[in-house]
């Protein structure tokens, strides 16, 4: 039957079976030739639905089902892509609104995801949701530009609900303040050419409050104690999936300088999960990108070299050790009768030497001198501070005896015996190489015979282990491991032999000195050295005792260099004192709209009731500039710009009274919380 037409096929054996149903081969042939066209076709209706062509990927399955109508795998496919194409009509309705409704189309998919998680579109679509999402819903909203420009800051014994008052209308960022945050307290702060976020961070840190960022326009001042950090502060989940570091070893080193929330390790995946707050988070990334690095590695090319200095002399005539006389018989009998021994003459008289051979005599004339050979000759790539284990030979029994109660017992094990070697690199940053070297010879000298008739062995061995330094491609030798043996023997006619002079003419003297020595050549070739990271990865600042975090708590320059902020060692000459009634918070202190009209955007100070700091633009140019002295100013009731003036100065000039007023002089309209 041709192979081409497996439908006519199933129905031929399917034919023969109904005819002969207990025919054990015809029911096996159509059996397999019915589970393999039912495989083909749903093969091809997989490959047919990858390439979109619905139509012929349930013809497909139609023809498993015809083939086979009973078969689940075949009702369990059709059902799931019928399923699949209802579920592809909604993947399209949460295409279609992903733009203006991502929160509906993000719920679509993972509902069609529950039915089935393999659905490759929807898990796309999802990926290109979430990604969505974060670029428009980062885990920490970003602050605005404007508190990045520079200003200069002047407060002392301001409450702080007036400084930050006049740091809202200078930045047009809004403070909302938790019920238990003393606005009324006092608080002082004196910095020139500094950040209104730097500002804002020193006077959260030393008023023992901290700050969320609800979107880049609004923050939430809360106090810093532990029952309102639970209740505020947010935790960030993060999955570092570990090419290189152990997770365990990541894990140590996470808990023991960076101390999380919760961590994780996952041995499967190689992967540590971490939860803790966002700052903790950075922390970790820069460990984890500091531990996980590629290990260097090296080849060790090893000789092991075993170089003789045997020397063998055998100098003279050999003559038979032994001499064995025999009855020759004429017709080859087998038994000698006492009428052939009566009958002995030299025509039958056999004369052997040793082992029953002929008698001979040899001239021994030989020398023979050493050489060097290769034992082993590996070479073995290995990680650093990793140990390569090379063993060469075999493994013999060692039979131990043990006597318990008068009764003894034997018990075997194996050594082997033979080349081990082992080393363990540790590779520097200068391509130089540590090598803990550790090499044993061992041979078998001889067997021992123990009381129960088992063999025991007697074992030579030659052992040493160094420690060398070898830079890369250069050749280090480990030599001195010597075996030297010494031995004579003479042999020839007694006393004749032992003329001297003559001795060798009746018989023989071998002597052979040996000498081996195991020579040991490693020269290592550093593939890859550690690749050492950034310095900002290696070096960064980590918080304090009580607070993780990357960002240091300093007054920064704005164009980043640095620059300390300038403190007024006293008050300014011709300062008026300080009266009692500086700082005070007047509910009922406005400016109308008529004074802003006289003052508008960039004509000068605008005035409001007496206030205690001032807030001003660093000046163009790097430069200090004290703010402007208003104390002569000639309208009635106006402000002095003194410490007892309130102004709040921005970089387009205009410069804002920051009074003790419960609602803004200027600027934009914002709530009472700032």
């Amino acid at each position: 039957m041709k192979s081409g037409q497996p439908e006519q096929a199933i129905d031929v054996l399917q034919t023969a079976h109904q005819a002969r149903p207990d025919d054990a081969e015809v029911n096996v042939a159509l059996r397999n030739r019915r589970a393999t066209y039912v495989n083909d076709e749903l093969r091809a209706a997989g490959s047919a639905w990858a390439l979109g062509d619905t139509e012929s990927a349930f013809d497909h399955l139609g023809n498993a089902r015809r083939a086979d109508p009973t078969n689940q795998r075949v009702s369990q496919t059709v059902a799931r892509l019928q399923r699949r194409v209802a579920l592809g009509s909604e993947l399209a309705q949460a295409e279609r609104v992903r733009q203006n409704e991502p929160g509906r189309a993000m719920e679509i998919v993972r509902r069609v995801l529950d039915e089935q998680p393999d659905f490759t579109e929807a898990i796309q679509l999802r990926d290109s949701l979430l990604q969505q999402q974060q670029r428009e819903h980062p885990v920490q909203p970003r602050l605005t530009d404007a508190l990045r420009k520079p200003v200069s800051l002047n407060f002392k014994s301001q409450p702080l609900e007036n400084i930050f008052d006049a740091i809202s209308r200078t930045t047009g960022v809004n403070f909302v303040f938790d019920q238990e945050v003393q606005t009324s307290a006092p608080s002082s702060l004196f910095a020139s050419r500094t950040t209104a976020e730097d500002a804002i961070n020193m006077l959260l840190r030393t008023n023992q409050l901290a700050k969320k960022v609800l979107d880049e326009h609004t923050l939430l001042v809360y106090s810093a104690r532990s029952e309102k950090s639970r209740a505020y502060k947010e935790y960030m989940m993060r999955t570092f999936f570990l090419s290189n570091a152990d997770a365990k070893n990541v894990v140590s080193a996470l808990r023991q300088m960076v101390k999380p929330k919760d961590v994780y390790v996952d041995e499967r995946t190689n992967a540590v999960i971490v939860r803790d707050s966002p700052e903790s988070i950075k922390v970790a990334e820069r460990i984890v990108q500091a531990l996980d690095l590629p290990q260097s590695e090296v080849t060790m090319d090893v000789q092991v070299l075993e170089v003789n200095s045997d020397e063998t002399v055998d100098l003279g005539v050999q003559y038979p050790q032994e001499l064995g006389f025999s009855i020759e018989h004429p017709y080859e009998r087998v038994h000698t009768t006492i009428g052939d021994l009566l009958s002995l003459n030299r025509s039958n008289i056999a004369v052997s030497g040793d082992g029953g051979a002929k008698l001979r005599m040899a001239i021994r004339m030989l020398q023979n001198q050493g050489k060097t050979k290769i034992l082993a000759n590996p070479k073995v790539r290995v990680r650093n501070n990793e140990k390569a284990d090379i063993t060469v030979g075999e493994r013999v029994p060692i039979v131990t005896t043990t006597t318990n109660n008068g009764v003894t017992s034997e018990s075997i094990s194996y050594q082997d015996v033979g080349l081990q070697l082992v080393v363990q690199p540790r590779i520097s940053l200068n391509n130089e190489v540590s090598v803990q070297v550790k090499l044993e010879v061992s041979s078998i000298l001889g067997q021992v015979a123990t009381k129960t008739g088992l063999i025991a062995y007697r074992l030579g061995t030659r052992k040493a282990e160094t420690l060398m330094t070898a830079r890369d491609s250069e050749t280090q030798v480990l030599a001195g491991l010597i075996n030297q043996k010494e031995t004579s023997a003479t042999s020839g006619l007694p006393y004749l032999s032992r003329i001297p002079g003559l001795g060798r003419a009746f018989g023989t003297d071998k002597s052979e000195g040996g000498r081996a020595e195991i020579v040991l050549l490693i020269t290592p070739h550093i593939e890859r050295n550690l690749a050492l990271p950034a310095s900002a990865v290696t070096t960064f600042m980590s918080g304090t005792e009580g607070e993780v975090t990357t960002e240091p708590m300093t007054f920064g320059h704005p164009d980043g260099s640095g620059a300390p902020a300038s403190v007024p060692a006293a008050m300014p000459k011709g300062a008026p004192a300080l009266s009692d009634s500086v700082g005070r918070f007047d509910a009922n202190a406005t400016m109308h709209p008529a004074e802003l009209d006289r003052n508008p955007a960039g004509s000068g100070a605008r005035t409001a009731p007496a206030s205690g700091g001032t807030v001003e633009p660093a000046p163009a140019g790097g430069t200090d500039k004290a703010a402007p002295d208003t104390s002569g100013a000639k309208e009635k009731g106006a402000a002095k710009t003194s410490m007892q003036g309130g102004a709040a100065t921005h970089g387009d000039g205009q410069q804002f009274a920051a009074g003790p007023s419960s609602r803004p002089v200027a600027g934009p309209a914002h709530p009472r919380t700032m």
